[in-house]
């Protein structure tokens, strides 16, 4: 099998991918969690599975549940019955997640915010770790136990109405602000995926020099910088030392992720791309 991943909003070329795929006769899997622009994706026709998410960060946000799209019968016959197996997801779970995340909209705005970020900080605690903590969409050692269950009913509704409802014209402007972005920050610091076949700007990472002070200097600024996140490489095979990522590892300790969003004025753009551009200057 071989799984390839649509980070940051970017949808890669896979040609050649697919055609090594199709030669070494492996199971291709795109995962399009962080690069979701409606469904099916025509470029998916060359892949085995093209796999969907609308948890609660995702674009087009159900709270939670998947779709996957599989372009082969036999595979899809034997996971149809695999999933007839799983227990179903009960109503009451998805009803605690409709007011969890109701709630964490209502301390979004910039005062609830800010007393928010005030108190966590008298406490001692960072609130992008106790942000990223909350939002995980599965806590605890059983994942596997909490992934393999049936939607119930509400979640189904939902992710059929996002689904049917969803406008791609209403990610433009995103997209808009994002290249804009992109063009007054500095070649000294590399933005991943622009050189993709296409790019939501689902997140806006940027790899910096010293990303602990550009983290900083953005804070500083009003603007809530982050860095990896939930983002990890994959371990090596202890028999396989040559495998180690070390490009990816070096990639991920660099980026820096920084706010994005349409709401924006540019003033506040132009004033971030500066902080980014001079962050690792003293």
């Amino acid at each position: 099998m071989l799984v390839v991943a649509h980070l940051f909003g970017a949808h890669v070329d896979l040609s050649a991918i697919q055609e090594l795929a199709q030669s070494r006769e492996l199971l291709l899997v795109e995962d399009c969690a962080q690069a979701f622009e409606g469904t099916p994706k025509e470029e998916g026709k060359g892949s085995d599975v093209v796999m969907y998410s609308f948890g609660p960060i995702k674009t087009a946000t159900a709270l939670g549940g998947a779709i996957l799209d599989i372009n082969d019968d036999e595979l899809l016959l034997k996971m149809k019955q695999i999933e007839q197996s799983y227990p179903t997801q009960s109503r009451w779970f998805f009803m605690r997640r409709v007011m969890k995340y109701a709630m964490l909209k209502s301390i979004s705005y910039k005062l609830p915010f800010s007393t928010l970020v005030s108190v966590l900080k008298v406490l001692g605690k960072d609130y992008d770790k106790w942000i990223k903590g909350t939002v995980r969409g599965f806590k605890g050692k059983k994942l596997f136990r909490q992934l393999r269950q049936r939607p119930s009913r509400p979640l189904l509704s939902f992710l059929n109405h996002r689904i049917q409802n969803f406008d791609q014209h209403h990610m433009e402007p995103q997209r808009n602000k994002g290249d804009w972005l992109c063009s007054q920050i500095n070649s000294d610091n590399y933005i991943p995926g622009t050189e993709s076949l296409s790019h939501n700007y689902w997140t806006f990472p940027v790899v910096v020099p010293d990303p602990e002070k550009a983290i900083k200097k953005l804070r500083k600024h009003g603007f809530d910088a982050g860095q990896r996140g939930s983002m990890v490489v994959v371990p090596t095979p202890e028999d396989r030392p040559e495998l180690n990522p070390i490009h990816a590892e070096q990639l991920i300790n660099k980026i820096v992720f920084i706010p994005l969003y349409p709401a924006l004025p540019k003033s506040a753009l132009q004033k971030m791309a500066d902080v980014v551009n001079n962050g690792h200057a003293e």
